[in-house]
């Protein structure tokens, strides 16, 4: 029973940090868009948040390969990742 709750947590760990590395990519996406809006001729609110959407999958892109083996060693069951 601890080994399992043990593992649940090294999996929300994961998926934590994984948030946060998508949240500093769209803060680094906005701050790009607000230095260089002279540049970037948007519409309004709306594009933007066609632009955050779109990106997001090229964010998810970069993680994965970025991440990939950080990932793999988190979710495989070894012991020394649970010492």
């Amino acid at each position: 029973m601890l080994k399992k709750s043990l593992r649940l947590n090294e999996y929300a760990v994961l998926f934590y940090r994984l948030f946060l590395a998508y949240l500093f990519y769209q803060i680094s996406r906005i701050l790009f868009y607000a230095f260089n809006t002279s540049i970037l001729h948007l519409d309004g609110l709306s594009d933007l948040l066609k632009l955050c959407w779109h990106g997001f999958a090229f964010d998810t892109t970069a993680l994965l390969y970025i991440n990939s083996l950080f990932i793999l060693l988190s979710v495989l069951p070894l012991t020394i990742n649970t010492r």
